[in-house]
């Protein structure tokens, strides 16, 4: 069995190249081995939400919050569920992240996007 370290690296740079089901394909040899680590899950569900799989990337990012609760974590659910259709959910991750971080910029960034643009002007 590979390191878990050395396969995180090599997940990091398929994710990097775009190359989400190599990450993927990775990361899931290791599964067992990484279930309680916060870098092991958000790349985990970095790979499952670029390769189309919202609802495992979802599941990977509420276990990754269980293991490591931070803004980054909230926000990544966030995209996830957004990424599923999920709006109003998103929405609520977001504002979680900036409850952890105000300044938080990608959580910032994404409900901006998400407002309703005001459209009696």
């Amino acid at each position: 069995m590979e390191d878990l370290s050395q396969v995180v690296s090599e997940a990091k740079a398929a994710l990097k190249a775009g190359d989400a089901m190599r990450a993927w394909s990775l990361l899931e040899a290791v599964m067992s081995d990484g279930w309680d680590d916060g870098e092991f899950l958000t790349l985990l569900g970095a790979a499952c939400c670029m390769s189309g799989r919202c609802q495992d990337a979802i599941e990977v990012f509420q276990r990754g919050l269980e293991v490591a609760p931070s803004a980054q974590g909230h926000f990544n659910l966030g995209q996830a569920y957004q990424a599923a259709g999920n709006i109003e959910e998103a929405k609520v991750c977001y504002s979680r992240a900036l409850a952890l971080d105000p300044s938080y910029p990608h959580a910032v960034h994404a409900l901006e996007a998400l407002r309703p643009k005001d459209e009696s002007l």
